[in-house]
């Protein structure tokens, strides 16, 4: 300094020492750390602090509480994770949302949720300040369709299409293998004997670069599979006419064939012991119908996407649902003598609709959950012994 110089003090404020200064110790260390993901909770503290600020300006509790609804900011809830970590989604998530704003892979994992420890639904809307709970699979689940009708941020939107996307195309590669397999085995042979410069060779043939994608446009019915197989024929010299004309049946063992998981039509509700048909869907793989069924009777012996099957013993029991109608006197207390016949026999009942046929009779739709067709049998004669039933039968889809 010159002689004459008189000292001058200057103070720099930095922005970390600025939130340290307003919002503590705990600011400062998340600029620090440079740490993206702890944004939210900066912005938590913020909003903490906010809510503070109201309380002491706020003259009584009925003035704060309107304080709070006006201030409180209306496209975000912010939530913790079990370990306190805190997030802020847009406004109606649910737990799915939740769960891929933690990590994709969580939402692709979720099977169920606990919100502040209480087990929750997953189309559940959270609050803030809620600690959200994701529980997971350790085993490969399908998403549901219908969380799409609830979700509500981009990331979650996104990954639900991705997995659907993802099983369709899986669902058809099994149910083409399937179709193929059962094709192949009229000749005595099946998929393992095609190998190499051969099956090349058919591909080749068809049209297509891998087998994967055979299974794929057969499974979703973009191509035929007698007609595939026929190449397969052709690829190992073998006549068309020694191939036998009958399809062989397939077995479904807990609910699988052939591995493949199949679903149950609810416009017939097959269950365990009916006669039953399966075919490829383009949409949910492989189907299985009741063998009366209205929807497949045109097509049995006539479309090679369907084939006979039955049922095999099976490892565990299943529950399946069926449709029944039961016409009865039109008094009270009757739907609750139905009622207490299946909570006596530990059936759980899904749905019940009821209608008018008459000043004198009433007809109830009623869907229950069922093990086997001895179960339905004995369930159906309990309710026929009742002096107010007209009648008690299954609705199977085949009038």
């Amino acid at each position: 300094m010159a002689l004459n110089a008189f000292p001058i003090e200057v103070q720099i404020q930095t922005r970390s020492m600025w939130a340290t200064a307003n919002m503590g110790i705990a600011a400062h260390w998340s600029y620090k750390t440079n740490d993206g993901a702890r944004g939210p909770e900066l912005r938590a503290s913020k909003w903490l602090s906010g809510l503070i600020d109201l309380q002491k300006k706020s003259t009584s509790s009925i003035e704060f509480t309107e304080a709070i609804k006006k201030d409180l900011e209306p496209n975000e809830v912010y939530l913790f994770s079990p370990k306190g970590h805190v997030y802020a989604i847009k406004t109606g998530a649910t737990p799915i949302d939740f769960a891929y704003e933690v990590h994709t892979g969580l939402g692709n994992s979720i099977v169920g949720c606990k919100v502040n420890k209480r087990e929750a639904p997953l189309n559940v809307e959270l609050e803030s300040g809620q600690t959200v709970e994701i529980i997971t699979s350790d085993y490969p689940v399908d998403a549901d369709p219908a969380w799409l009708n609830f979700v509500v941020t981009s990331k979650a939107r996104s990954g639900i299409r991705s997995r659907l996307r993802n099983q369709k195309n899986s669902s058809a590669r099994k149910a083409g293998k399937l179709m193929l397999e059962s094709e192949l085995k009229r000749s005595g042979k099946s998929l393992e004997d095609y190998r190499g410069s051969t099956l090349k060779k058919i591909l080749d043939s068809i049209g297509v670069t891998t087998l994967n994608k055979l299974l794929s446009d057969l499974g979703s019915g973009k191509r035929t599979g007698n007609i595939v197989a026929e190449r397969f024929y052709s690829g190992l010299q073998i006549r068309k006419e020694a191939a036998s004309t009958e399809h062989k049946s397939v077995a479904i063992v807990d609910n699988h064939i052939e591995g493949v998981s199949v679903v149950f039509a609810k416009c017939c509700h097959p269950i365990q012991g009916d006669p039953v048909i399966a075919h490829s869907d383009t949409e949910r793989g492989i189907v299985v119908h009741h063998k009366r069924c209205k929807q497949v009777a045109p097509y049995i012996n006539k479309d090679p996407r369907y084939f006979s099957a039955y049922w095999e013993a099976s490892r565990k029991a299943h529950l399946y649902l069926v449709l029944l109608k039961i016409t009865t006197e039109n008094k009270v207390g009757v739907l609750s003598d139905i009622v207490s016949i299946f909570a006596k026999a530990g059936m759980n009942i899904e749905q019940v609709n009821t209608k008018a046929v008459d000043q004198k009779f009433s007809e109830f739709s009623l869907e229950a959950n069922i093990e086997s067709l001895d179960d339905l049998k004995k369930i159906m004669s309990k309710v026929r012994s009742k002096k107010f039933t007209s009648s008690c039968v299954r609705d199977i889809n085949d009038k």
